[in-house]
């Protein structure tokens, strides 16, 4: 919940209203409690604007193309159905999923689209499309919250992972965001660069901050992919609450819900939003026995289904891990 909590209110504070904070801590509170069926709705609402990317990372399944569902871009008329449907809770909209979201040809306009139902926006990129060209459609879209992915302090070292990447790109454009947010005396979006810990750029994570340091940036952040199983404390019937299922809300480009973002290419729960609408899906039996798994794997429907990622997930530390990690 502390995790939650600091990685979302500073940039979500656009997005609250005091009925939806209210909303928000009956549904963390339900997460705490382990209620299975919820009086509230999720307060994050996590958009797949695509599911393609001009990058090849191998650890991400959309890189390294193993994903297996048809490719295609969000319809703004489906965008603004999803919108329409959650704007009473939802407080926070973040555009990403197994796809690099500046693809996405009208990237901006799904921000301003986002932006005018209430709800703060957070952006996750790579920052080297034909639409990062320029700072100025980040700044006048009314973004909240953007993380740029730099993992090395060198080109040799950033592209091991951001294969096809290229680092000076990377950083010209970032340079140019702070720059032309200053001369604007703007204070959005919040700009944060992020490197995932690897073995190979651990070494080279100081003189990263620095350089975040130089670019002038607001926060510096290191987050943990791979992950041992000593690191993971598996302790079976001990698993971590799942926030996912309590507080996030998922929706791939083409409507499909999912039971969270570690699991875009899964097919469970296998409802889409055309057919059913938010309020109904997330007390569906499926979500019911989502959470009373991620609670005590008491659930035969979870444990039986082989498309579903819950009964598979060292995140929440339903399983150890096994193996190397892959983003889904």
């Amino acid at each position: 919940m502390p995790w939650i909590i600091e990685r979302y209110i500073r940039a979500g504070q656009s997005g609250f209203t005091p009925a939806k904070l209210a909303q928000a801590t009956l549904a963390l509170a339900e997460m705490q409690l382990g209620t299975i069926r919820v009086r509230s709705m999720p307060f994050v609402l996590r958009i797949e604007p695509c599911n393609v990317c001009n990058l090849r990372c191998p650890l991400c399944l959309c890189g390294n193309r193993r994903d297996t569902r048809p490719k295609g871009m969000m319809a703004l008329d489906d965008f603004r159905q999803v919108l329409e449907r959650t704007s009473k809770w939802a407080m926070i909209t973040r555009l990403d999923g197994l796809g690099e979201p500046t693809q996405h040809p009208q990237i901006f306009e799904l921000v301003r689209i986002a932006k005018s139902y209430g709800t703060s926006v957070v952006m996750h990129t790579n920052l080297e499309t034909a639409n990062c060209t320029h700072p100025e459609p980040f700044l006048e879209s009314g973004l909240d919250r953007l993380v740029v992915s730099v993992d090395g302090a060198d080109q040799e070292t950033h592209e091991r992972y951001r294969t096809g990447g290229n680092l000076e790109t990377v950083v010209r454009r970032l340079r140019s965001l702070v720059e032309a947010r200053r001369r604007r005396g703007q204070r959005r979006p919040i700009l944060e660069m992020q490197t995932i810990d690897f073995d190979f750029n651990r070494n080279q994570q100081p003189a990263l901050r620095e350089l975040s340091r130089s670019i002038g940036v607001d926060r510096y952040q290191v987050t943990s992919v791979q992950r041992s199983l000593e690191l993971s404390h598996y302790e079976p019937g001990r698993p971590k609450r799942c926030p996912w299922l309590w507080t996030v809300l998922s929706v791939a480009w083409n409507l499909d819900y999912r039971s969270c973002t570690n699991a875009w290419s899964f097919a469970w729960p296998h409802r889409n939003m055309r057919e059913l609408p938010p309020e109904s899906f997330w007390n569906s039996r499926a979500m019911q026995d989502a959470r009373q798994y991620n609670l005590g794997q008491t659930s035969k429907s979870i444990a039986s289904d082989p498309g579903c990622r819950c009964n598979r997930c060292y995140e929440m530390m339903v399983v150890p891990l096994r193996g190397e990690y892959t983003c889904d």
